[in-house]
């Protein structure tokens, strides 16, 4: 169910908007982490994963439908 509703997410909003609000609902739910950790720790991947596909590897993440230019 988690596996579809991140799915969900990417389709809808995009990949990097989708990525904090999944980690961070993940660590919050699942994980029982304290407010602070699941912040942290879903902004540091995001962080992570701009960095690494856009910055460097110059790769265009989806925008989602929301924020597509079309």
């Amino acid at each position: 169910l988690w596996a579809l509703g991140f799915v969900a997410l990417i389709a809808t909003i995009g990949i990097l908007y989708a990525v904090p609000a999944y980690v961070f609902a993940s660590l919050l739910l699942r994980g029982r982490r304290s407010l602070l950790t699941c912040l942290v720790t879903a902004a540091g991947v995001t962080l992570f994963v701009y960095l690494l596909f856009v910055q460097l590897l110059m790769i265009e993440l989806y925008p989602g439908m929301l924020f597509a230019d079309y």
